[in-house]
């Protein structure tokens, strides 16, 4: 008898206070890279007085918008429904495709409802990769908006110095925290 009661009791307390240590010990962390090309076409859209051949140089503006998805994700996609926590860190962005002569004179990143996340200068075929510095508030934010919409909406957008065609990389190391029982 005075087993059964001790039983009882340890039942009781684990049950009240082990739930929440259940929980903790069925989470998984699961470090990828949340990652996507954004296909960018820079079209030659020359004033009309270029036609009679004065020498103009006038930057190429350009500008699209392109959704990232957690969906897209290998390593994220089956416990889409179960994440606890996003936690974002370095963000490479790597212009692909770029000839020889072709520059991007400045490109900038935005993200929908947050706002301007990076600009980057003089890009070219052989300074294409960079790791900027992000405030980590920003990355904070990026990672609520993942959250709660499991997407981004971001906008590239710059100015470059002749028609191209190329795609801008973009690699985010995240830490992923979900449930694996739910």
């Amino acid at each position: 008898m005075k087993k059964r009661y001790l039983l009882l009791i340890y039942t009781l307390v684990l049950t009240l206070t082990g739930c929440d240590k259940l929980k903790e010990l069925a989470t998984i962390r699961i470090n990828t890279k949340i990652e996507t090309e954004i296909p960018i076409v820079i079209a030659a859209n020359l004033p009309a007085g270029a036609a009679f051949g004065e020498n103009i140089h006038i930057p190429l503006t350009f500008s699209e918008t392109h959704i990232i998805k957690l969906q897209d994700n290998f390593d994220i996609e089956p416990y889409l429904k179960k994440i606890k926590e996003i936690d974002l860190g370095s963000v490479e962005i790597t212009a692909l495709g770029m000839q020889p002569g072709e520059v991007i004179n400045s490109v900038t990143l935005e993200v929908d409802g947050i706002g301007h996340i990076l600009t980057l200068t003089n890009i070219s075929a052989t300074n294409n990769t960079f790791k900027p510095a992000i405030p980590q508030s920003l990355l904070d934010a990026v990672s609520n908006k993942f959250l709660k919409e499991e997407k981004i909406t971001v906008t590239v957008y710059g100015s470059a110095n002749s028609a191209m065609s190329i795609s801008v990389g973009v690699s985010i190391e995240a830490g992923i925290i979900a449930y694996v029982l739910n």
